[in-house]
């Protein structure tokens, strides 16, 4: 008789503490560093709301991740009613275009909506049902 286990995780378990009323990458430089930056999940970081820039997508994505575009992307999941807030300005508070919405992708059966900047190369792509507010100036 043969035996195969496949996907072992092991992890300490602690209490989840509430996340703060805003989160960003700026916070959590362990996220941005972590080998899945180029993905950020809500619910396994227990964030209700995040708050991304666009140097946050620039230097936490990578280049045709899951759309072969030329675009620098990453990917925010998480459940329905999460608040994500996107932002067009960079660090330094300059503005170099805009946000929109370009439409909606599926990657591995999930659904997400896919936002792109007007003049860098970079897409977000939300999970569908996550509450998506652009901040464009």
């Amino acid at each position: 008789n043969d035996f195969w286990i496949d996907d072992i995780a092991i992890a300490l378990h602690k209490e989840a503490e509430p996340s703060p009323a805003v989160f960003s990458l700026a916070d959590a430089p362990a996220i941005a560093s972590s080998d899945a930056a180029h993905q950020i999940d809500m619910n396994e970081q227990n964030l209700s709301t995040l708050s991304l820039n666009l140097q946050d997508v620039l230097s936490s994505g990578e280049s045709d991740l899951f759309i072969n575009d030329g675009k620098i992307q990453l990917k925010v999941t998480g459940e329905a009613g999460r608040e994500l807030t996107l932002n067009d300005l960079m660090p330094d508070g300059s503005d170099s275009g805009e946000w929109n919405s370009v439409g909606n992708v599926k990657v591995a059966g999930v659904e997400y909506q896919v936002f792109r900047h007007s003049n860098q190369s970079a897409e977000l792509l939300v999970q569908m049902g996550i509450n998506t507010t652009l901040e464009n100036h």
